[in-house]
């Protein structure tokens, strides 16, 4: 019978592995897969191809913060974000009535469908795509996210007969994360899309609603900064999916790496310090102890690896 620290050493190695190598994350185990952004197979990496995309890739590189709510993180739905409604018939919205940046937004988005070469997999779609963009524009959600997943999904070639049903799973989390109250003056518009995508990413790779919202609000409470905890989410998202034990030592993860001092493209390297020492025989709870004790108003990586060689 494997131990629990047995499961999350392979659960970690997965991680890290996974957003190194920029391969989608397996399942953790025992779980049902989650379905990817954009193509509906095992829990996906979230890879964006836009500059407002980067920093879900890395699983760095997106808000933090650093304060305690739910600390087990764990009641609520692990189902990968939600799930796609049924494709249409869509709420008819006159995209002249939206406002101005989102109606420049979505008539960027009409043009692309209508004319780019890059949109030809994707154009007989085009009717549905607009009706379903247009209706959440009038909740509040940026076109422009659409046009960044369709991007992907044209540069990836996914099948059309999938792209409705991720488009839609998609807009279902970005609406959820929407109907957050987040300080605008922690969440400012310009750094919104990136935030949305990337905490979209986690929500995909297993993250929960309650566990997203809770981590949103211990992190606006000054915890962290949005990338921060987006990346530090993304990077934790596989642990969360697990068990109530394992998805609350991956909050712990979480909170260490989105309060950290760290550039957000160092993540990973804490995650394979921690697979090291736990491979070694050091426990699931040693380890993160050091951790945070290293982590916090610290930025040394070399530090942390002497300190768990050390144990």
């Amino acid at each position: 019978m494997r131990t629990f620290s047995q499961l999350f050493l392979r659960l970690i190695l997965c991680i890290a592995v996974a957003a190194i190598a920029g391969l989608p994350l397996a399942a953790a185990p025992g779980n049902a897969a989650v379905g990817t952004p954009l193509e509906q197979r095992p829990a996906g990496s979230g890879d964006q191809n836009s500059s407002e995309a980067d920093v879900a890739n890395s699983g760095g590189g997106n808000p933090g913060s650093s304060q305690n709510p739910a600390a087990d993180g764990n009641s609520g739905n692990n189902n990968g974000g939600r799930q796609p409604d049924s494709s249409g018939p869509y709420t008819l919205v006159d995209p002249q009535t939206l406002p101005t940046r989102l109606r420049n937004e979505y008539s960027a988005l009409q043009s692309w469908l209508n004319d780019d070469a890059a949109a030809r997999s994707v154009r007989n779609l085009a009717t549905d795509i607009l009706l379903l963009v247009a209706q959440h524009a009038a909740a509040g959600i940026p076109p422009a996210l659409f046009q960044i997943r369709l991007r992907e999904a044209a540069a990836k070639n996914i099948p059309a007969s999938r792209v409705m049903a991720s488009l839609e799973a998609d807009a279902g989390n970005w609406r959820f994360i929407a109907e957050i109250d987040i300080p605008e003056d922690w969440l400012p518009e310009a750094k919104r899309n990136s935030f949305y995508l990337a905490t979209a990413a986690a929500l995909r790779n297993g993250m929960s609603e309650d566990q997203l919202r809770s981590a949103i609000q211990w992190a606006y409470g000054g915890a962290a900064a949005p990338e921060r905890l987006a990346a530090a989410a993304v990077t934790a998202a596989g642990l969360l999916a697990t068990s109530v034990e394992q998805a609350a030592q991956g909050l712990r993860l979480l909170r260490l790496l989105a309060a950290s001092r760290l550039r957000t493209d160092r993540y990973l390297e804490v995650v394979a310090l921690l697979q090291q020492a736990l491979r070694r025989g050091l426990s699931v709870e040693r380890a993160l102890t050091i951790a945070e004790e290293i982590l916090d108003g610290d930025s040394s990586i070399s530090r942390l690896r002497s300190a768990l060689v050390a144990e």
